[in-house]
C-alpha cells in the first residue's frame, strides 16, 4: 500500500503544475512581506506559518527561471557569531528582503541596491526581534552606522565578492 501511495505521489507531481508556479509578484512580495514584519520568536505559535511561507516563496524563487537571486559572502557579518536557528532566520530575512526589492523594482538579477536593501532591511529585521536574536559584535556595530556609513560598508563588502568571481 506505501508503495502505491508513494508511485501515486510521485505521478502527481510530475503531472499537476506546482502551486508556486502560479503565485503573481504581488503574492511573492506579500509573502515576503509578512514573513519580514513578523518578528523572530522561535517559540511563536505564528512560527509554522512562517516556516511554511518560507518555503512557498524559496519554492517558487526556485521554479522562476526569471529571477536570478545571489547570495555571496558580503551579508556574512549579518550571521556571523549566531547560533543556527537565528542565523537561519537572519539568512532568510535576507533572501526574502533582497527577492522583495527586485521584484518591486523589475530587476532579474540581484545588483548592489538589492544587496543594501537587503542587508538594511535584515538589520530591521534583527531590531524587531527585540533581543530574541543574539546581539553580536558585528551586529551592533552595523546598527551604528549611519545610511551612507552602511551603504558604503556593503558597497566595499560587495565590490570585493564581485571582483574575486571575476
Amino acid at each position: 500500500m506505501k508503495k502505491i501511495l508513494a508511485l501515486l505521489a510521485v505521478i502527481a507531481a510530475i503531472a499537476l503544475p506546482s502551486r508556486a508556479e502560479s503565485y503573481t509578484n504581488e503574492q511573492i512580495i506579500a509573502m515576503c512581506d509578512t514573513i519580514l514584519n513578523t518578528p523572530y520568536d522561535a517559540k511563536s505559535p505564528s512560527m509554522s506559518h512562517i516556516n511554511q511561507l518560507k518555503t512557498n516563496v524559496m519554492e517558487w524563487a526556485v521554479d522562476n527561471h526569471d529571477i536570478k537571486l545571489t547570495i555571496g559572502q558580503w551579508n556574512e557579518e549579518l550571521f556571523k557569531d549566531l547560533n543556527q536557528d537565528q542565523g537561519s532566520a537572519m539568512l532568510y530575512a535576507y533572501i526574502m528582503a533582497d527577492l522583495r526589492y527586485m521584484l518591486m523594482h523589475g530587476l532579474k538579477e540581484t545588483t548592489l541596491e538589492s544587496v543594501q536593501a537587503a542587508m538594511r532591511e535584515t538589520l530591521e529585521y534583527y531590531k524587531r526581534a527585540n533581543g530574541k536574536i543574539r546581539e553580536t559584535k558585528s551586529l551592533k556595530r552595523m546598527c551604528r552606522l549611519s545610511e551612507q556609513q552602511f551603504n558604503d560598508f556593503v558597497a566595499r563588502q560587495y565590490e570585493a565578492v564581485m571582483s574575486q568571481q571575476e
